[in-house]
C-alpha cells in the first residue's frame, strides 16, 4: 500500500471495521475487504497491492452488490436535474430515469412548479456520458435533447 507500512496496523483497522458493521446490523465477517493502492494501480503496478487490487475490488462489488431492480415496464418518470440551452443545438435536460423506458421520438409531459399544464417535450436525442442511446432504461443517468 502506499502510506501504510505497518500491516498490524491495517489488520487492527479491519477488525474495528468489521465491528461496526456488525454492531449497526450488517454481516461484518462475511464482508470483504481488499487491500490495494489507488496511486499504485494508476501507476500500472502489477504487485498484489497494484492494478491485481483494483480487479478484486471490482470483482467484489460485482459478488456482494445486488444489481438494483429496474422498473423498466413503468411510465416514464424522469426527474430533471439541469436544463442546458446549447447554441446549434437546443434545450438539453438532464437527470436519472427513475422508472421506465426512454427512446427519441417520445413525448412526455412536463409536470411540477412552474410548467405551465399539459407542456410536452419531444425527446430528439439521448446520451450518457458523452455516448449515444437507442434507449434509456429505469436507473440510467441521461441527458435528453429536446426535439
Amino acid at each position: 500500500m502506499d502510506v501504510v507500512e505497518d500491516l498490524e496496523l491495517v489488520e487492527l483497522v479491519e477488525l474495528e471495521v468489521r465491528e461496526l458493521l456488525s454492531l449497526y446490523g450488517y454481516e461484518g465477517e462475511k464482508t470483504p475487504f481488499i487491500r490495494g493502492s489507488a496511486l499504485k494501480a494508476l501507476e500500472g503496478d502489477p504487485g498484489e497491492y497494484g492494478v491485481p487490487a483494483v480487479k478484486k475490488l471490482l470483482d467484489a462489488c460485482d459478488e456482494y452488490i445486488p444489481e438494483p431492480e429496474r422498473k423498466c415496464s413503468l411510465p416514464v418518470i424522469l426527474p430533471i436535474d439541469q436544463v442546458l440551452s446549447i447554441p446549434g443545438k437546443g434545450t438539453v435536460v438532464t437527470g436519472r430515469l427513475e422508472q421506465g423506458t426512454l427512446r427519441p421520438g417520445m413525448s412526455l409531459e412536463l409536470v411540477g412548479l412552474g410548467a405551465p399544464r399539459g407542456q410536452k417535450l419531444v425527446v430528439g436525442a439521448l446520451e450518457t456520458f458523452r455516448k449515444t442511446l437507442s434507449e434509456a432504461i429505469a436507473g440510467d443517468q441521461v441527458r435528453a435533447l429536446a426535439g
